[in-house]
């Protein structure tokens, strides 16, 4: 286990949290207990520093956790020196020497991501597409399995990305810290500094949970009226249970706010929304099979479930996909989100969309704050 998933055991308590009974998860594999609704905690505003103190802050932090090659031991001394206050430690060469090493590291960070997706990434792909054959071919399917489908996914996107990327490079290279703030989903995941890709996750974070309170709310403005005007034979429940079932069903409004919460671009009519829902709640329920699947070498004759089995980031990868806002929750807190994930029922149609709604409504729960409206990112 990693150093950031161990220290991440200790999550913070939520007074909202109810453990109910068990739920049943297929023979040979020990129950885990399903909490009646979520954890969730709304995540922190990200600081904006600005452009240029943002860049050259991921630069420093990458130069400290050795993504990136450090400063000469000399001029880091001579640079320490300065700051503690002698000012004929430094020269101007010593500035332009220190400029240069961040702008040829960041070069041969970038060079070597994309050589990296041209010539690893395209051999482990071919290893992982003959490994899917032969699971699919004995009828294994398990958490092993998704991690390869997973990184043949990561691997086609960022192909798609490396045209556009690549281009912006050779062109325009001064743009290139805007596009990281502004524009990450241009990124191959290969040329991603590890604070920007943390500030990228905790950014569509924020979007998310400010889209999941906004639907809990139009849920529950919805649940008013329909309150008002629902008859003693027809219990506010049971028209609640056949109308959230179905996209067609939910107020309107609702369908940019799910685009939003699960990572879809909310523009276009309709009928184009409901058809991109539907297609990534179908995608969620395939990859759901995965988590509950005991057939998979990685989990047999084990005495957890295949949750268990997910790692830190794995699991935060995962729920994001399904519109969970991640950022300050523990490896515990996320296992039981996606256990509570996996316990709903899946409608033949809509498939996961029960789920989805059922996580709205618990936002509305978490108490404090003001409106998503009149919060700015």
């Amino acid at each position: 286990m990693s150093n950031e998933e161990a220290g991440s055991q200790k999550g913070p308590k939520l007074s909202h949290e109810t453990p109910s009974s068990s739920t049943k998860v297929s023979s040979g594999l020990q129950a885990r207990q399903t909490i009646q609704t979520p954890h969730l905690v709304e995540p922190s505003i990200p600081e904006n520093l600005g452009i240029v103190k943002t860049t050259l802050n991921d630069i420093e932090d990458a130069m400290a956790n050795g993504t990136l090659k450090p400063l000469p031991p000399d001029l880091a001394a001579r640079l320490k020196k300065a700051a503690e206050g002698d000012a004929n430690a430094t020269s101007g060469i010593d500035t332009v020497q220190v400029w240069w090493h961040k702008l040829k590291e960041m070069t041969k960070f970038y060079f070597f991501g994309v050589v990296a997706l041209g010539r690893e990434h395209r051999i482990r792909a071919k290893e992982t597409r003959r490994r899917l054959r032969e699971s699919e071919s004995q009828g294994i399917k398990g958490v092993q399995e998704w991690r390869h489908n997973d990184f043949l996914q990561t691997y086609r996107i960022d192909l798609m990305r490396l045209v556009p990327f690549v281009s912006i490079i050779l062109i325009l290279e001064e743009v290139l810290p805007l596009i990281i703030l502004y524009a990450p989903f241009l990124l191959p995941s290969t040329c991603k500094l590890p604070s920007q890709a943390k500030r990228i996750d905790e950014l569509a974070d924020r979007k998310r949970w400010d889209a999941l309170v906004s639907l809990g709310n139009l849920l529950k403005i919805r649940d008013g009226v329909s309150g008002a005007r629902s008859s003693v034979s027809t219990p506010l429940s049971q028209e609640r249970s056949t109308t959230e079932t179905q996209l067609d069903g939910l107020p309107e409004g609702s369908l940019s706010l799910l685009c939003r919460v699960l990572g879809l671009a909310p523009y276009g009519p309709s009928l184009y929304l409901r058809s991109r829902l539907r297609s990534t709640l179908a995608t969620l329920s395939e990859e759901d099979s995965y988590f509950r699947s005991t057939s998979s070498p990685a989990t047999s004759g084990s005495s957890a479930d295949p949750v268990s089995h997910l790692s830190l980031s794995e699991l935060r990868l995962i729920l994001r996909r399904r519109g969970f806002p991640t950022s300050p929750l523990s490896l515990p807190q996320l296992r039981d989100n996606l256990t509570w994930w996996l316990s709903h029922p899946e409608d033949q149609t809509e498939k996961r969309l029960a789920a989805l709604v059922a996580l709205a409504r618990s936002s509305t729960r978490v108490p404090g704050g003001p409106p998503p409206s009149s919060r700015k990112l």
